[in-house]
């Protein structure tokens, strides 16, 4: 039967000193030996142990004979001790050892056995790994070698399999990969192994080489749009394959933009300033961005004009005095400033009025009633009390409410062109009738002063300015006129016979006032001092002299009443001229070619008690006009030329 070795402790040894005791006394030979041990073997044979970790107790067990004693050889690898009483063998691996026979001998009184054991140290096997795992890589760039990182024992040898893509190189003794990849290889994983003396460790990492993302030989530019136009946007890119292209919009893709070309729906004011731009991508998951660019649209009144510049060229505002050492001198040219040359701020002056003119027509606003639109409907400066015509006193309103009143008109007849039209329209008008309705000048002038005089003009255009005419009429707001001209039905079906509405309004309703053309009669008439505004002529006033005529139309005189048709009739796209004929005044109409020989006629008494005559037979032809007036306006107007006074109202004395 086997021994396992315990060591011999006394009591065993004292019994076998009785025995032999017991046996003597029984007389014969002499003792018999101790009998030898053999059979000594090792529980684990062979045994392999790993570096620098504890090794597991390896005991010997053994038959017949007592073992006292253990010894090995050759030395055990370090670290390993054999115990010599136990044989037990035991330790910590300090140092790498190939497997190596080594020979333990037991010995005791009996004699002594041997054992072969085989012993190995080997290395803690290695634990690999590699980044994320997964790599993508480029044709044609060299890639960041990939380091691999091990938590175990140092690798002895690596292997990669299949072989790594084409142009990269994978090192088997340090496991890295590096190169330039040359060709495309599609994502596949390859078997990373590193092995030593203790095992391997092996990952699966994938690899994928692509080709060089696509790149932008053409940028898209920025683009600027009429109003309701489509904004057209390109890019051109060159790739590997078919690319595939998506246009964003303000940061989000736009749907079915998936081409290289991309044009939009048609654009308004609230698509102003949009970004766009395109990404472009290959089969490979390469993509690249374009350039970002903004769309700039017109607004609806510019593209308008753009596409019409002979209403454009006529949308002049006079930004500087002209030379008024002669009060007959009109502005020239130089004098103002084409809406194509306005500053940017200006032109949005402009855009916005007309933005609210239109919003005003939409909601039915000019079919409720008078609305001044922000305007007074009065000039917000009067003359001082004097009356004293000069220079210096021709101070009527102020730049800022001239050229919000200005502005507001002309926003308000391109409104009714474009959203709320006229029978008529401006597209169809000479240059001559656009000038008369756009032309700042033919409203106000600019005075050395610094303010804008809203006085009679005289003659053809440009007109000449007239400093002796305080009873002249002054404009109110567009917004204000137009629903009175609609609440009263006066807007007719052409021009012509809008202008005989009016003029029927005024032989209705208009009278002269009493009194010496002065200051305080203007007061006293109109409770205003200067021009008179043309709301307190369509109200009506009460004459603080006359109270008991109540309240009536009041106007004066022929300056009055032409003034009158001027303010009123610009508001329906209906120019008016007045000309200076010898002290008095008359209308020209620029758009009929037909002239009022005289402003008084409309109301005149004898036109009023005669009303079965149509207030249009009042009007004369150019034929009529040059036969009646000279030419020479500067004799005219100095009234030194009596066949043209004579003919002065001539008209109206026929229905007499």
């Amino acid at each position: 039967m086997g021994i396992e070795a315990r060591g011999t402790g006394p009591s065993w040894r004292s019994l076998l000193l009785v025995l032999g005791a017991l046996l003597g006394c029984g007389g014969g030979g002499g003792s018999a030996p101790p009998p030898a041990p053999s059979a000594l073997v090792y529980g684990s044979n062979p045994a392999v142990y790993t570096l620098a970790q504890a090794a597991p107790a390896n005991r010997p067990t053994w038959s017949g004979g007592e073992i006292r004693t253990f010894s090995v050889a050759p030395v055990l690898p370090a670290g390993l001790v054999l115990d010599p009483a136990s044989g037990v063998l035991t330790g910590t691996p300090t140092a790498l050892k190939p497997a190596a026979v080594y020979t333990i001998t037991g010995t005791g009184p009996g004699g002594s056995t041997q054992a072969q054991v085989q012993l190995t140290v080997v290395d803690v096997p290695p634990a690999i790994s590699y980044g994320s795992g997964s790599y993508t890589f480029t044709t044609g760039q060299a890639i960041t070698t990939l380091l691999p990182t091990n938590s175990g024992g140092p690798a002895v040898s690596w292997s990669i399999a299949p072989a790594a893509p084409a142009g990269l190189v994978f090192s088997t003794s340090d496991g890295t990969l590096s190169g330039t990849p040359t060709t495309l290889s599609a994502t596949a994983s390859y078997l990373i192994t590193a092995t030593n003396s203790g095992g391997s460790s092996s990952v699966s990492p994938q690899l994928t080489v692509n080709p060089l993302p696509p790149s932008i030989s053409l940028q898209p530019v920025d683009a600027t749009v009429d109003y309701q136009a489509a904004a057209v946007f390109t890019v051109s890119a060159t790739g590997t394959g078919t690319l595939g292209y998506q246009w964003w919009r303000d940061g989000a893709p736009i749907a079915g933009a998936t081409g290289p070309t991309y044009t939009s729906a048609s654009l308004t004011t609230v698509d102003d300033g949009a970004a766009f731009h395109a990404v472009v991508s290959d089969a490979y998951g390469g993509s690249v961005t374009s350039a970002t660019v903004h769309v700039t649209v017109r607004p609806e009144l510019a593209t308008w004009l753009v596409a019409h510049p002979r209403v454009a060229s006529a949308i002049r505002w006079q930004f500087r005095p002209a030379n008024l050492g002669n009060l007959y001198q009109a502005p020239a040219d130089a004098d103002k400033v084409a809406w194509t040359a306005w500053s940017p701020q200006q032109q949005a002056d402009l855009n916005q009025a007309f933005l609210d003119a239109k919003a005003w027509f939409a909601q039915g606003a000019h079919q409720v009633a008078m609305d001044s639109a922000g305007l007074t409907d009065e000039p917000v400066n009067q003359h001082p009390q004097t009356n004293i015509d000069t220079l210096t006193t021709l101070q009527w309103v102020t730049p800022a409410h001239m050229w919000k009143l200005y502005v507001a008109h002309v926003a308000f007849a391109l409104a009714q062109e474009l959203s709320h039209p006229l029978p008529w329209s401006l597209v169809d008008d000479t240059d001559e009738t656009l000038r008369y309705l756009l032309d700042s000048s033919v409203m106000a002038w600019y005075l050395p002063n610094g303010n804008f005089w809203m006085g009679t003009y005289a003659g053809a255009y440009p007109p000449a300015l007239r400093a002796d005419t305080r009873p002249h009429t002054t404009f109110a707001p567009p917004m204000w006129t137009y629903p009175w001209l609609q609440q009263a039905g006066l807007i007719g079906a052409t021009r012509q016979e809008t202008i005989g509405k009016v003029m029927e309004w005024m032989r209705g309703n208009m009278w002269h006032f009493y009194g010496a053309d002065t200051f305080g009669n203007h007061q006293a008439v109109w409770q205003y001092r200067g021009h008179v505004p043309l709301s307190k002529i369509v109200n009506g006033t009460v004459d603080a002299n006359n109270p008991g005529l109540g309240t009536q139309h009041w106007t004066a005189g022929c300056h009055g009443s032409v003034g009158f048709l001027h303010a009123v009739l610009r508001v329906l796209n209906v120019p008016v001229q007045p000309v200076w004929i010898c002290g008095h005044e008359l209308a020209y109409f620029p758009s009929e070619k037909l002239y009022l020989d005289h402003g008084d006629d409309p109301y005149n008494q004898v036109v009023k008690n005669h009303p079965a005559s149509p207030v249009l037979n009042l009007l004369i032809d150019e034929a009529t006009y040059q036969s009646w007036f000279t030419p020479d306006l500067t004799v005219n107007i100095n009234g030194t030329n009596a066949t043209a006074l004579a003919n002065v109202g001539r008209k109206a004395a026929e229905f007499q």
